[in-house]
């Protein structure tokens, strides 16, 4: 199935930088290394989903500045092996490009962290009570 990857991903954000100062993204082609669909999972010690559930895993690699470079990312369709697309990276720094899943947070969410305080601090009291008898 082919999938056009210019509208999977959205161009990254490059809010605070003038137009002056930064030089422009320059484009290079990536080819998809590896595709497979990854399940949702939760991780045992924040309670934070670490992926989207139903996402497939892209892996992929790209050729800047005289260097591979190794990413990947999540989609919500398959893509083909070896299939080639265009990925934008900042020539200041080429490992940053726009298709890249480093900016996906893997922190848990706050509620999370209040659940957990909630039933260490009542597991806290039971011990409390039960020695008080």
């Amino acid at each position: 199935m082919k999938v056009n990857l210019r509208s999977v991903t959205p161009q990254p954000a490059q809010a605070g930088q003038s137009a002056k100062s930064a030089p422009p993204w320059l484009e290079t082609q990536g080819k998809v290394m590896s595709c497979h669909y990854e399940f949702a999972r939760l991780h045992p010690f924040t309670f934070g989903i670490l992926s989207p559930s139903g996402q497939f895993h892209i892996s992929y690699t790209y050729y800047a500045h005289g260097t591979t470079f190794n990413d990947q990312f999540n989609s919500e369709v398959a893509v083909e092996l070896n299939e080639t697309f265009p990925v934008l990276y900042n020539p200041l720094n080429p490992q940053q490009n726009n298709k890249s899943s480093a900016a996906y947070s893997r922190r848990a969410p706050i509620a999370a962290y209040g659940i957990a305080a909630s039933i260490f601090c009542s597991l806290l009291f039971l011990f409390a009570a039960r020695g008080c008898q």
